[in-house]
């Protein structure tokens, strides 16, 4: 199978014997009226756009693994299987762990009296994502952070269990009788209603409308915890950089909405997982962070207290909880929910159906609404190793993920501040540290306008169209699905939430 190429920020990035499609989220169109530039809405892809005729062309999805053994283990209770034999498999792949001897065993299950965990081996692999183009949307909306999950880095995740399938109604309501789980109560304006088609299979349904503490009891009571959205992420993404759970192209033949976990395993990921790219949205146990791809690579916070997202922020709370409501929700936590394609994260209240606002919706701070017990958010759990368990390894390789991308003398970081205004960005390029040459200095800035002159370095390579935050004032390109096109000068005042982009000349010294 021939590697696939695909175009982005960096060049073509591989990774194993696919590739890690960088994804368009979307893109601004920009026209010129009285007052410069300006946004004018998000434009959905009307016909074939020749700058982007790769993204029409199959992408290779990873090769093939072996059977799950275990594959037709039960769901809500009935008998688990630990493999055929001594546990042993023919040949290391991603279903396999490799022991201390370096051979490789078929990764462990257990019942865990609602559904099988299976043992996820120990791995680095790539987390997080970078769109392909980065597209600002000026003065239509409320400032918001859409690309929370930029850059891709490498993560380590220590060996540890997780659901094989989502949480089900059956599973939750055997815990409320028993006293260990609390009722669950969906919105007002939006019950969980299961497809007449599916009546008989009703209880096999993902237990939704559930806050985040009352997924987290479940699982507690379970013997478990809510996973890390780094091992949610791991869990379905595998070590080979693939987009979705199933491989690399969406695939329009799965289903989308709620499912019964007995259909799930049409979406399978990487380890053999069930149901991480359809079906509902899952809570995990991180508090949600902005920043959060950023957060290993800055010495310091840049955001600040008056900066425009956090303005934002407040003025939706007000919105959502009238006057007064920003310090009542100020004190209510956001975690992360995680879906579909495996980068994505989104944010959700901490509260019971009772206690949210009417209609989330209402602030326009989407697609970060705030959401909380919902008939579209269900949950899985994850676990540690027993003291019984072998701590198996994963038998492959993550590759290589570069920070920084070297486009003539200067050095770009591969993330990119969203939503900021000019004080933010120059402390963004300020507090970042990225390795160099053995060292972990700093030493960035903004670029200068003159560095997006025709023909200049930058010019063919920043991932437009912005607008983006240099020295001396934004700049913008003039199309944004043509990578050459010239790069202009935009008015906007200073506190102006844009995009900034940080490079350094050279690599600092130790």
């Amino acid at each position: 199978m021939d590697d696939a190429k695909q175009p982005g920020p960096f060049g073509n990035v591989r990774v194993g014997g696919a590739m890690m499609v960088l994804a368009l989220e979307g893109a601004g169109r920009w026209r010129r009226g009285a007052a410069g530039w300006m946004v004018v809405g998000l434009v959905g892809c009307s016909g074939p756009i020749p700058q982007h005729g790769h993204l029409d062309r199959a992408v290779p999805v990873p090769a093939p693994r072996p059977a799950v053994e275990q594959e037709t283990a039960a769901v809500d209770g009935a008998e688990s299987t630990d493999g055929g034999g001594d546990g042993t498999a023919d040949a290391c792949g991603p279903t396999t762990g490799r022991r201390g001897d370096g051979t490789c065993t078929t990764l462990a299950t257990y019942d865990a009296g609602y559904v099988q965990r299976v043992q996820i081996p120990t791995g680095d692999f790539v987390m997080g994502d970078i769109p392909r183009l980065y597209s600002v949307v000026v003065g239509s909306t409320p400032p918001y952070v859409r690309w929370s999950a930029n850059p891709p880095r490498l993560r380590t995740v220590e060996s540890f269990f997780i659901d094989l399938q989502e949480v089900t109604k059956k599973a939750y309501a055997a815990c409320v009788e028993e006293g260990a789980c609390t009722a669950t109560e969906c919105p007002r304006d939006e019950p969980a209603r299961v497809p007449e088609r599916f009546t008989s299979t009703a209880e096999l349904f993902p237990q939704t409308c559930v806050s985040h503490a009352q997924a987290q009891a479940f699982c507690v009571a379970r013997g478990g915890r809510l996973p890390t959205e780094a091992e949610w992420e791991y869990a379905a993404r595998g070590v080979d950089g693939r987009v979705f759970p199933w491989g690399n192209e969406v695939n329009d033949e799965l289903p989308q909405g709620p499912l019964p976990s007995n259909l799930t395993h049409l979406d399978r990921g990487y380890f053999g997982i069930f149901g991480m790219g359809i079906g509902v949205m899952e809570w995990v146990a991180d508090a949600y962070d902005d920043d959060a791809g950023l957060r290993s690579f800055l010495a310091a916070d840049f955001r600040v207290a008056d900066g425009p997202v956090a303005r934002a922020r407040r003025e939706h709370r007000e919105i959502l909880f009238g006057a007064g409501g920003d310090k009542k929700a100020a004190a209510t936590q956001r975690f992360v929910v995680k879906y579909g394609r495996v980068a994505n994260r989104r944010s959700g209240l901490d509260l019971p159906a009772a206690a949210l606002p009417r209609d989330t919706s209402q602030g326009g701070l989407a697609p970060w609404a705030s959401i909380g017990p919902s008939p579209r958010v269900g949950f899985r759990c994850a676990s540690d190793l027993r003291e019984t368990d072998e701590a198996l390894k994963v038998p492959a390789s993550a590759p290589a993920v570069p920070t920084t991308k070297r486009i003539g003398a200067l050095e770009v970081f591969g993330g990119v501040a969203d939503a900021v205004n000019f004080e933010e960005a120059r402390a963004f390029c300020k507090h970042l540290r990225v390795p160099a040459g053995g060292s972990g200095e700093g030493g960035f800035r903004l670029p200068r306008r003159s560095e997006f002159s025709p023909g200049a370095p930058l010019s063919m390579a920043f991932a437009g169209p912005g607008p983006f935050w240099t020295l001396d004032g934004p700049i913008t390109q003039t199309e944004a699905y043509d990578p050459s096109a010239p790069w202009e000068s935009v008015d906007f005042p200073e506190g102006t939430a844009l995009a900034a982009r940080c490079i350094r000349s050279e690599a600092p010294s130790r």
